[in-house]
């Protein structure tokens, strides 16, 4: 009795802490070259900033106007997820003069900026809520 008590409290904590995957699905991809970049956050504070992110992604195989990027393991939170088509494998958004991106990218909840980059609650989705996501990008 002591065992079947034990293993099912022990079934009940697993199951408390599980962690499950996020899908991902980016797309409007127009060319296939270059990587598609998945930058993860989980805070306000140094939002689309580079150092900041929980996880980065790269996908760098991808085929048609759509790919999908799973983050496995991933316990439950509140997350924004940041994506770049960064065509030229630099690892960076590149600019035109005016500072305008030349690269796709896109944002969670399908935020589209006016003059700067979005906040962390506009683009926020809690997770495991929401286990699939679609991004699509800007061109």
């Amino acid at each position: 009795m002591k065992f079947w008590i034990t293993s099912i409290l022990l079934c009940f904590a697993c199951s408390l802490t599980s962690q499950e995957s996020l899908k991902v699905k980016v797309s409007n991809i127009i060319e296939q070259q270059g990587q598609i970049i998945l930058t993860l956050y989980n805070k306000a504070e140094g939002f689309a900033k580079s150092g900041n992110e929980i996880k980065k992604v790269l996908k760098q195989n991808f085929k048609g106007a759509n790919a999908i990027i799973e983050i496995e393991n991933l316990p439950a939170g509140d997350y924004s997820v940041i994506i770049l088509h960064d065509k030229n494998k630099d690892g960076a958004c590149n600019y035109n003069f005016i500072g305008i991106p030349i690269e796709g990218y896109g944002f969670s909840n399908n935020i589209v900026p006016r003059l700067s980059v979005p906040s962390f609650q506009q683009t926020m989705f809690s997770f495991p809520q929401k286990q699939e996501i679609t991004i699509d990008l800007i061109q």
